[in-house]
């Protein structure tokens, strides 16, 4: 009863915004607007910083070469000696919000200086501006992190932080996109800069607006901090030696990793080059690094806004701490065994995944608990020079590796093991400074080894046996170039060009199936596209004529492991002002029949990995947010739970096509779990079985189809299951000659079989019989008062699809006609 009450007062008065925000992590009342004003402004400032980034490039190098580039990185550590006392020194003479606007005006100020360089020609501009923008990104970064800590309590900020960190996540891929249309556009490098200016200045206008906000509701003023410096309140502190200490091993180990993948993707391009001498290097290593940039900016969003809140809200700063170090540690041992240059990659890629989203949110989680002038003045010296000196030590240890001991990859990589080590020491003295942790360390260390490593197997058997299946592809494209080609009848040309046409993946098109089941026929505009040979987006909304409106948004990522994973994410709207229902049970009456208004949305990601030809498995997470009510008395009056639903699969499939098949099966088992988010007791498990078969028969002229489903769900002590999440029989799938959602309850069993024979080349015909019932206990599942019906099907079809399909049904309450466009099962 305490956690009841505790969830009532939290989601008492929250806003439609707070429950958006829930989502991703807990949100109190009246929390969702500053973290969201927080999470825009540093989108706004990664994106800022990216662009100026991509400006710094060209700069540097036409105005220096990549030698100068790499003495300026050195002068980069020199000058925030001098940068970090003096913005010390400015933070104890003004206030809060003097400090943080007062440092965004300085940096445009800058920033209209180089501008005017720029364009003036002056010599050795782009020396200059490179070191500045090496202090530019991390000083402001620290700030706003250091504004975010003085804002929130710990209790908070463990909560909230997630989510605003996931703006920066965001922001850089964003603002590197921006800059390279920019520049695709012809746009001169001052003209940018003037864009990134107004990006901070934007900035600058929301510290002035998050300052007022909070120091409204909770009336106080943040004043001047005391006189000290950055250096010395870090020198002082054991505690901030130790994250200082942290922080260097955390960047010397990550830019020795980025050597390795340097030094083995220029190995790997001499082997290519070899082997054909027509081989454009420059090409391939673009286009690799665009590759690699990608993934890693997909997967640390994805961790960002679906693992971090969770793991920081089960393990807390612990488990968020601990994750790269376990990666890093799991990762460099298999380096070190000796591994492929594709397999280390993906270690590589995991690692700045898990570096910019999960460590990056516990870096800044460490501050909750500090004082106001240890996160001003401590953290800026720590984000900026100790940052800088991680990579000049970095910078150091490779060439003292490779011009002095010759060290080789698989050398480097047990150098990173014992620094992982130590940096794993740091990390729990900084959790646990008074215990021992030799045991602890070492079943983590263990766990994360055992566990990459059996990844990485899993992931090695899978490349090898794709790349064996394209060679058997290679082959047989040979041979087929020799055979003569079959002349199709004029029939066949018409229903192929049909099958094409609709194959056809146009950009705009008109959406037309069905909303929800019931609501008839919709239509409406969609659009669709593909990026990255395999990656895809497509949206479309939809009106029925019985007045349900939805809206889809479906964004796939590019295939990988030889196109057997997929990862998906996707949205859905759907509202429906009247939705059947006749009560539950397998003897609800036609009669009782009411309806009640429904609303969905859905949100979430899934993945798919096709494991062998025929097997797939895979899963998904969703967040879920629902909207019923009733003025019939068999309909509870309102029901409005949110849910964050798990789920998995595992399928054999063996049909020729899941739109049309004349041969094969489908076997798959579903598993769904629905945590509900807001207050109630609706928790509870969902199991989907389905087994179809295809029986050919006289080379398939005639088929016996044969379907059987089963679903139940189950609940714990106290819970229930919503009405309108339950298994349903009735409509044109599910109990044919039956209406829509007839039938409701916990457990649901259909048995379908048919008997197809063809009446053309593409037109079939069908007898069927359809049996099934609901039932409130898994127990009540038997073949005792089965609801049945039967009828005739017409098809018309293509050789991978269906077209169209009418029925006639006939059940002991009704004979139903229904048109439609996909295939019974």
């Amino acid at each position: 009863m305490p956690d009841a009450a505790y969830a009532h007062r939290r989601l008492q008065g929250q806003s439609r915004l707070d429950r958006t925000l829930s989502l991703f992590t807990e949100v109190h009342a009246g929390e969702a607007v500053t973290a969201v004003l927080m999470l825009v402004n540093i989108l706004l400032l990664l994106c800022c910083y990216s662009i100026i980034k991509t400006v710094r490039e060209p700069l540097i190098l036409l105005g220096g070469g990549a030698e100068v580039r790499s003495y300026a990185a050195a002068g980069q550590a020199l000058l925030l000696m001098g940068f970090v006392p003096l913005y010390s020194w400015f933070a104890s003479r003004v206030d809060r919000v003097k400090l943080l606007v007062g440092g965004s005006l300085f940096f445009i100020i800058c920033i209209e200086l180089f501008a005017t360089a720029v364009a003036a020609h002056v010599p050795y501009v782009g020396v200059a501006f490179f070191i500045w923008v090496g202090i530019f990104n991390m000083s402001l970064v620290a700030q706003f992190w250091s504004f975010a800590n003085d804002l929130y309590r710990q209790e908070a900020g463990d909560r909230l932080f997630p989510v605003i960190a996931m703006g920066m996540t965001a922001g850089a891929p964003l603002g590197s996109i921006v800059a390279a249309r920019l520049f695709g556009l012809g746009i001169a490098p001052q003209a940018i800069l003037q864009i990134s200016a107004a990006l901070l200045a934007v900035s600058a206008l929301l510290y002035l607006l998050i300052n007022s906000r909070e120091a409204n509701r909770t009336g106080s003023q943040a004043v001047a901090l005391p006189a000290g410096g950055g250096f010395g309140l870090v020198l002082r502190s054991p505690y901030l030696r130790l994250i200082a200490v942290l922080i260097v091993l955390l960047n010397v180990v990550n830019m020795t990793g980025e050597y390795i993948v340097a030094r083995l993707l220029t190995i790997h391009v001499k082997e290519l080059a070899l082997l054909n001498p027509a081989f454009n290097a420059q090409a391939f290593i673009g286009a690799f690094s665009g590759n690699y940039q990608f993934w890693v900016n997909v997967t640390a969003f994805l961790l960002q806004a679906f693992v971090t809140s969770r793991l920081v809200k089960h393990r807390g700063l612990r488990g968020a701490l601990l994750v790269l170090p376990l990666v890093a540690l799991g990762g460099y041992t298999i380096i070190a065994a000796g591994v492929s240059f594709s397999v280390v990659r993906w270690i590589k890629t995991t690692e700045n995944a898990v570096d910019y989203s999960i460590m990056n949110t516990a870096r800044q989680l460490l501050w909750l608990p500090r004082t106001r002038e240890e996160k001003y003045k401590a953290k800026q010296a720590i984000d900026t020079f100790f940052v800088r000196v991680g990579d000049l030590v970095s910078a150091a240890a490779v060439y003292v590796g490779t011009s002095v001991l010759h060290f080789n990859v698989n050398q480097f990589a047990m150098g990173n093991i014992v620094l992982t080590l130590v940096w794993l020491g740091v990390a729990l003295m900084i959790l646990q400074p008074r215990r021992l942790f030799t045991v602890q360390m070492s079943r983590g260390l263990a766990t994360a080894a055992a566990t990459v490593l059996i990844v990485v197997l899993c992931a090695g058997a899978a490349f090898a046996q794709s790349g064996r299946e394209q060679e058997l592809a290679e082959q047989r494209a040979k041979k087929a170039t020799q055979l003569h080609p079959y002349e199709p009848t004029r029939l066949e040309r018409e229903m192929e060009r049909l099958d094409r046409v609709l194959s056809t993946e146009r950009s705009a098109y008109l959406f037309m199936g069905s909303a929800l089941e019931g609501g008839g026929l919709t239509l409406g505009p969609g659009y669709r596209t593909r990026y990255a040979d395999t990656g895809t987006f497509e949206a479309h909304a939809g009106w029925s004529v019985r007045n349900y409106r939805t809206a889809n948004a479906a964004f796939g990522l590019p295939a990988f492991a030889r196109g057997r994973i997929h990862v998906e994410m996707s949205g859905n709207w759907i509202e429906a002002p009247s939705v059947a229902f006749y009560g539950l049970g397998n003897e609800s009456l036609k009669g009782d029949r009411g309806g009640f208004f429904y609303r969905g949305t859905t949100v979430g990601v899934s993945s798919n990995l096709q494991a062998a030809k025929f097997f797939a498995v895979g899963g998904g997470v969703d967040y879920m947010d629902f909207a019923s009510r009733s003025a019939d008395t068999a309909v509870p009056s309102v029901l409005n739970p949110s849910y964050r639903r798990a789920s998995a699969f595992a399928q054999v499939d063996t049909r020729t096509s899941p739109d049309y098949s004349r041969k094969g099966g489908l076997y798959r088992l579903d598993w769904s779990s629905y945590d509900q988010t807001n207050e109630g007791r609706n928790n509870f498990r969902r199991v989907d079985a389905e087994v179809q078969q295809y029986v050919p028969l006289l080379r398939e002229n005639w088929v016996i189809a044969l379907r059987a489903l089963a679903s139940s769900t189950s609940t714990g002590a106290d819970q229930n299951v919503p009405y309108f999440l339950m298994p349903e029989l009735g409509g044109t799938q599910l109990l044919r000659g039956y209406p829509s959602w007839r039938f409701r309850d916990r457990d649901r069993l259909l048995l379908t079989a048919e008997y197809r024979w063809t009446a053309g080349p593409f037109v079939d015909m069908a007898a069927f019989v359809d049996a099934g019932k609901v039932a409130h206990r898994n127990a009540d599942l038997n073949l005792r008062g089965l609801k049945t019906s039967h009828g005739l099907e017409f098809s018309l079809h293509t050789p991978t699809r269906t077209i169209a399909r009418i029925e006639i049904a006939r059940s002991r309450e009704a004979t139903t006609l229904s048109l439609s466009f996909n295939p019974s099962f």
